[in-house]
């Protein structure tokens, strides 16, 4: 009995644990995320090719640059998301479409991106930190915006939330 008792407790601190994390990444990414980040997805459809926002349900708008260590890391990630939700990302200050489909090329990577050149869109986004993902519910609405580096858990929670 005390060892179905220490493991019950153990089972408890790890769960504590993994909820404590998301929350306190929650907060942290809240608080560096991009406040001039459009409110409604109507708001930037104009912004980026309309092919990318084809489809229903919640989307993820992800910024990001081949220069980014974090970003190189995340990548397998959003590649791995993509195929199941709708992701549309930005690649800032990372080259030409062209450019960047080479690099893409080169690591096997398989999902929607649009060249940022010389980080435009992301300043009408008000993004400043890279990577920044902004989740939209399937109404359009902006529910989440999260900064820095996001786990593949994290990103699918969020998307599940925003359907």
């Amino acid at each position: 009995m005390p060892k179905k008792r220490a493991i019950l407790r153990w089972a408890g601190e790890i769960l504590f644990t993994i909820v404590a994390i998301f929350v306190i990444t929650t907060a942290i990414g809240y608080f560096r995320s991009p406040s001039d980040a459009p409110k409604r997805l109507s708001d930037i459809v104009g912004e980026l090719p309309l092919s990318h926002f084809e489809g229903e349900g919640a989307i993820a708008i992800h910024f990001w640059g081949t220069w980014c260590p974090v970003c190189r890391e995340e990548i397998d990630n959003i590649d791995s998301l993509s195929k199941r939700y709708r992701i549309v990302t930005i690649a800032v200050n990372s080259g030409d479409a062209e450019e960047i489909d080479e690099w893409m090329r080169s690591r096997n990577l398989d999902f929607p991106v649009v060249a940022d050149e010389n980080g435009e869109l992301a300043k009408r986004f008000g993004v400043s930190v890279f990577p920044s993902t902004l989740f939209y519910s399937s109404d359009g609405k902006l529910l989440f915006s999260e900064s820095g580096y996001i786990t593949t858990p994290g990103m699918s929670v969020r998307m599940w939330l925003a359907k």
